[in-house]
């Protein structure tokens, strides 16, 4: 949901200038940093996690994110609230998400496995640093005007409900089985379920089906990254790659 009434508003030296996407979390704005006169990205948390989280709990989680510094993660630049709405300030990046570079076409092997090895890369870090995302989708990865991938809108521990909003929005079928499952244990293999569900993606210019029980049929998949793909998307997290490293050595075998 937008905020309109902070359209062309200022607070705590940010201009607001217009809204560049929604999420799971919340609502995305480019905005001005006064201060240092550059472009930022200003996301407002959606007020149902505001009511369903204490604040402190988001703190120290932008906290966490704060201390990541990779080229393949957004940087987190700040954070507060307004009005008793939480935000995160990130770089703006510019360029286009996932599922914009999918509808130029299907990427060729190549850049395919280039842009999910950086994906594994910046994943790998952050798992490396106590950090999950937990909430990767075609529109939660840019790609750069300069090539870089850049991941965006962790969820971090925020645990996921159902609802036809989510599965309206194309978010299902890259959360793993136990992300679906309120009592289970979900952990960074719950990340490389993700990354196989992005590689099936680029791979077959089609959606991936959404795991709701069973093993997932790969007879759409080509046959010679069948194996690769149905390794990271096993149910059983046991099963899959035990880290994105594993994974993106892996997926280097392809080229």
């Amino acid at each position: 949901m937008s905020h309109p009434k902070l359209l062309e508003a200022r607070f705590d030296s940010y201009k607001i200038d217009k809204v560049i996407g929604t999420g799971t979390l919340g609502t995305v704005y480019e905005a001005q940093q006064v201060r240092l006169n550059r472009k930022v990205a200003v996301k407002f948390i959606g007020t149902a996690f505001v009511s369903e989280f204490p604040i402190e709990e988001f703190e120290e989680e932008v906290f966490d994110l704060a201390g990541l510094y990779h080229p393949n993660i957004a940087m987190v630049i700040d954070a507060g609230s307004v009005r008793g709405q939480p935000y995160i300030v990130t770089e703006l990046i510019e360029g286009m998400t996932l599922e914009e570079f999918m509808e130029s076409g299907e990427p060729d092997p190549v850049a395919t496995i280039g842009i999910v090895s950086q994906i594994c890369e910046g994943l790998a870090y952050a798992h490396d640093h106590g950090v999950l995302h937990l909430d990767l989708t075609p529109n939660h990865i840019l790609l750069s005007e300069i090539g870089w991938v850049k991941l965006v809108d962790f969820r971090m521990s925020r645990p996921f409900t159902p609802s036809e909003s989510a599965e309206g929005a194309g978010i299902l079928p890259f959360l793993s089985p136990e992300e679906l499952e309120y009592d289970a244990t979900v952990d960074h293999r719950s990340d490389v379920y993700a990354v196989g569900k992005i590689l099936w993606l680029l791979i077959t210019g089609e959606m991936p089906p959404a795991h709701r029980e069973g093993e997932l049929s790969l007879d759409s998949l080509p046959e010679a990254w069948a194996p690769l793909i149905g390794k990271a998307v096993r149910r059983d997290p046991e099963e899959r790659f035990e880290s994105c490293e594993a994974f993106r050595a892996e997926l280097l075998e392809m080229a």
